[in-house]
């Protein structure tokens, strides 16, 4: 069995979420509103932690090629959620990727000579990203 840092990370608890568990919901009175504006940018920082943590690491065709841990295949990751999914073109071209790549990557791992192309066109990639 494979353990992934993801699959760790989803068993820990955040210790400022286990301080606003701890201290509750002010209801009433003077330190309400303070308590709830308090309590509203802790689950804003925790909610932006806990997708910094659980980003998508599906990545089908470079997983197939070079193993789901390998450098280049963290790079390729790295590339899709820094400069594709920040505009438009980018996020449509995931989607047609996330929507044909499955049947690809059992390709290419059934297929050597298919491997060896497909990494040939990730180094490619791997060689122009910033």
């Amino acid at each position: 069995m494979k353990i992934y840092v993801s699959n760790v990370a989803d068993t820990c608890y955040c210790e400022a979420k286990a301080v606003l568990d701890l201290h509750g919901k002010a209801k009433y009175g003077a330190n309400a509103r303070r308590e709830r504006e308090r309590l509203g940018r802790g689950t804003r920082a925790h909610a932006g932690f806990e997708r910094e943590q659980h980003r998508d690491s599906r990545c089908f065709i470079a997983s197939a090629v070079y193993g789901p841990t390998a450098y280049e295949t963290n790079c390729l990751r790295v590339w899709r959620d820094n400069y594709l999914m920040q505009c438009w073109h980018g996020r449509t071209l995931v989607r047609v990727y996330y929507a044909t790549s499955p049947a690809i990557a059992r390709l290419v791992s059934r297929r050597p000579g298919l491997a060896r192309l497909a990494r040939v066109i990730l180094n490619r990639i791997l060689s122009v990203l910033p």
